[in-house]
């Protein structure tokens, strides 16, 4: 965390990230994890001090490569879908760094695989940022900002959960569950199956948090294992949006409602 990430565009510092910037991020929770209840204060206020001035500024490195650059939108990188045989895996709020450690976790249980990166739907919260990685987002768009941030189907339904779910049960997936075995009914079958809990233990848990983000790689890999021996020939993991960790929280600057688009 000595050296913040650097860049004159967007793509710079998703080099500069999965380099190696990625390891402050997975330190700094870590570190919190295994901090002995004795020492938990002193350990926070290290990981704080040590984090929060190279998450400020990286973020100010970055805006402004996005100022000059702009960023791809979730169209413009193409939809994500599954080939026959294999399950779209969505993992909600599935960070880079946390990605890594599942994968590792899938080598040491003899799962191999790739990673890649993709930007997130903006603003990056679950109602924009899961909409624009299904199959479907060619038939989403975003208009007018709503309270929720969530954009629309063109129908003009609404892009909630069970909406999405009837959408690709038209495209031929099989929405699947997390409590049953999901064995394909063919060779040419394609699931969806939502699992994933990081995003909301974390609103929950706050400092808590890193306590549960290795249990909960190992029920992704335990949950991806299970697809596999069921009968699916793969498993590709998607993730909606990313997190910002710092024990104790970030600088914040209050602004008065009435001046917001969105009161969220």
């Amino acid at each position: 965390a000595d050296q913040p990430l650097v860049g004159s565009t967007p793509e710079d510092f998703i080099a500069a990230y999965t380099t190696d910037g990625w390891e402050a991020d997975l330190s700094a929770w870590q570190a919190m994890a295994m901090a002995s209840t004795a020492h938990e204060d002193v350990v926070r206020l290290a990981v704080a001090a040590l984090l929060s001035p190279w998450l400020d500024q990286s973020a100010t490195h970055f805006q402004k490569a996005v100022a000059n650059s702009g960023l791809a939108t979730p169209a413009e990188q193409g939809a994500i879908s599954a080939d026959p045989g294999e399950v779209l895996f969505f993992a909600d709020g599935l960070r880079y760094d946390v990605a890594r450690q599942l994968q590792q976790r899938l080598e040491e249980m003899g799962i191999t695989g790739s990673l890649s990166t993709r930007w997130a739907g903006l603003p990056s919260v679950t109602a924009t940022a899961k909409p624009a990685i299904t199959p479907l987002i060619r038939e989403i768009e975003g208009k007018a900002l709503p309270e929720d941030f969530a954009p629309a189907f063109r129908s003009g339904k609404p892009t909630s959960a069970s909406e999405i779910r009837k959408a690709l049960t038209t495209q031929g997936y099989a929405v699947l569950s997390d409590n049953e075995l999901n064995i394909p009914d063919s060779p040419e079958a394609r699931g969806w199956l939502e699992i994933g809990d990081l995003d909301h233990r974390g609103h929950q848990l706050q400092n808590d948090l890193p306590g549960v983000i290795t249990g909960e790689i190992e029920r992704l890999a335990l949950r991806i294992q299970k697809l596999l021996d069921a009968g699916w020939r793969s498993v590709k993991v998607v993730t909606d949006h990313g997190w910002l960790f710092c024990p104790d929280g970030l600088p914040s600057a209050e602004l008065p409602k009435h001046l917001t688009a969105s009161k969220w």
